[in-house]
């Protein structure tokens, strides 16, 4: 103690108090006998880490459209085929609901040209070409007979109040001569081809009778005779249209 007095340069009575001090406190603290335990290392000292915990992924945002099944086509895809055949559908349907309409009642005249002035009337109309004055337009087929294969046609026009003859399935040189009860005559000659017509006639008289007579090979041949078809109640017949220009025969 004295040593370390001398080397410390401190007061050999504090010295042996400071000894005294801590040789009562080893004395008390450390029983005779039991080891010391050692002090704990810096290490052990420092805390320890907590344990680390597994971190779970949380499911992602993002929904995941199931897959279509094998077979199918893709909405995109399926919307065309489904407004086509939605269209396929509704063109059946009209067709059908046209084809179960009722067919609507013939009228007893033409309204072809209705509204319309009659380009020629009656004694205007002599003479002239039912289609290119548009007489024809309300062409009604009045009576018809055959000659052999030939076919004789009665027209009349209601707006126009005239009348020509005409034939059809004939042969260059066959003839369809119209005849009035006062003997007007028109005459319809096939010039080439196979049919024809005449020009018209005047028929606006009540009291006029109408006849076609027809001369071919198979020999000749007359419609009944039609009278006042100015007011006679009658019902349009097919009439066929003329092709060629009307004969200028005598």
């Amino acid at each position: 103690m004295k040593s370390l007095g001398a080397v410390t340069d401190r007061d050999l009575q504090k010295l042996l108090e400071l000894h005294s001090r801590a040789r009562i406190v080893f004395t008390t603290t450390a029983p005779v006998g039991q080891a010391e335990e050692p002090s704990p290392s810096a290490a052990e000292l420092m805390p320890s880490e907590p344990p680390t915990v597994p971190v779970t992924a949380e499911p992602s945002q993002t929904s995941v459209l199931p897959a279509e099944p094998s077979g199918t086509l893709p909405v995109w895809r399926r919307r065309p085929v489904v407004i086509a055949t939605a269209a396929a559908a509704l063109v059946v349907l009209v067709c059908t609901l046209l084809l179960l309409r009722p067919a609507e009642p013939h009228q007893s005249v033409s309204t072809a040209g209705a509204g319309q002035p009659a380009p020629c009337r009656g004694v205007g109309c002599n003479g002239k070409d039912p289609a290119q004055t548009g007489c024809e337009a309300d062409d009604h087929t009045l009576l018809t007979t055959n000659n052999g294969k030939v076919v004789l046609y009665l027209h009349y026009s209601p707006r126009c109040q005239a009348a020509w003859s005409s034939l059809t399935d004939g042969e260059p040189g066959d003839t369809a001569t119209i005849t009035t009860g006062t003997g007007q005559q028109q005459t319809a000659l096939i010039h080439q081809g196979f049919d024809n017509y005449s020009t018209m006639l005047d028929a606006s008289d009540p009291k006029t009778t109408l006849q076609v007579c027809g001369v071919q090979p198979a020999g000749r041949a007359c419609t009944l005779t039609y009278s006042d078809p100015v007011d006679q109640p009658w019902v349009a017949q097919p009439s066929p249209s003329p092709t060629a220009t009307p004969s200028q025969h005598p």
